[in-house]
């Protein structure tokens, strides 16, 4: 029997990184920009995506989302809103690519506002965290990792915006996901393992969505990407196909940094975590997952506009 996974996980490597390129191509081009609406940002980032790769599907609707419409999850459909000079924006988007789905979301700060900025740099980082406990244990269940991602976001001062913490993701349409079936999420009623097959006898593939927020100052951030699969599935793949690009594990890898001047009365210190702690936290989660990895594009972007 031939093992079809293989060339599984490249289609969906390869659907990330085409993701991956149109969000580089979002930010070269300054689609997401002040005095925008979200409605036209979103429409426009639909048709560079028909422009770059003909993709005109898309497996979930398109997200872009400003100001306190971040601090919404998924489900919600908040009016139409401009983004403003100072405010915090992200970009969520599920586009097929050759009948495979990719789930892509990056947070984009405008202003000098040192809260946003901490909370955009540390949404990678509680997302590596999160991989780096699921690749450690063999039989994590949904419900073990979505504990771990909450605790995770606690301990560097920031609560989880929404009930689940991702999906399964694949062909499309992928196993049906919705709220009866609990065993599609990385949520608290998820008691199944994570690596296990699909009802088609599949392996099952994991998107993780980081939904970073402080209910407090009004605003939140979103990260998404592939869990199940990364830079060690992508060293493989490289080595024995040449077209793969190396490029495809680049990851943000941000400098360990100390709290910004002032930040105490911004908010830094009052979440249940000490501000040291919180400090000290966010420079553990800095260390790298793989000596593979490169260093690459910010997970996040910043405008002075």
């Amino acid at each position: 029997m031939v093992d079809r996974e293989p060339a599984r996980a490249a289609r969906l490597l390869d659907a990330q990184a085409k993701a991956e390129r149109l969000f580089t191509a979002i930010e070269e081009r300054g689609l997401v920009a002040p005095g925008e609406r979200e409605r036209a940002v979103s429409d426009r980032i639909r048709d560079l995506a028909n422009e770059l790769f003909g993709t005109t599907r898309h497996w979930h609707k398109r997200i872009v989302r400003s100001g306190p419409n971040t601090l919404l999850p998924y489900r919600e459909n908040p009016p139409d809103r401009v983004i403003a000079t100072d405010d915090i924006v992200f970009a969520d988007f599920g586009p097929i690519f050759e009948e495979y789905e990719a789930d892509f979301g990056r947070t984009f700060v405008f202003g000098d506002d040192p809260v946003k900025h901490r909370l955009c740099d540390d949404l990678p980082r509680v997302f590596r965290a999160g991989k780096r406990h699921f690749e450690s244990d063999p039989d994590i269940t949904g419900h073990e990792l979505y504990a771990e991602v909450e605790r995770l976001a606690a301990e560097v001062g920031w609560e989880l915006g929404g009930w689940h913490a991702g999906h399964l993701v694949g062909e499309f349409h992928h196993e049906k996901i919705d709220g009866a079936e609990p065993e599609s999420y990385i949520a608290p009623a998820n008691d199944t393992p994570l690596r296990r097959n699909d009802k088609a006898g599949r392996r099952c593939h994991w998107i993780v969505e980081i939904h970073l927020v402080n209910r407090e100052h009004g605003f939140g951030g979103f990260y998404e990407e592939l869990l199940t699969l990364g830079c060690d599935e992508q060293a493989e793949l490289i080595d024995k196909r040449s077209t793969f690009p190396i490029s495809w594990c680049r990851e943000a890898l941000v400098e360990p940094f100390p709290a910004p001047p002032g930040l105490a009365t911004a908010g830094w210190q009052r979440s249940a975590v000490p501000a040291t702690a919180q400090t000290a936290r966010r420079q553990q989660l800095d260390r790298p997952v793989h000596p593979f990895r490169q260093r690459g594009r910010p997970a996040c972007s910043r405008s002075s506009s």
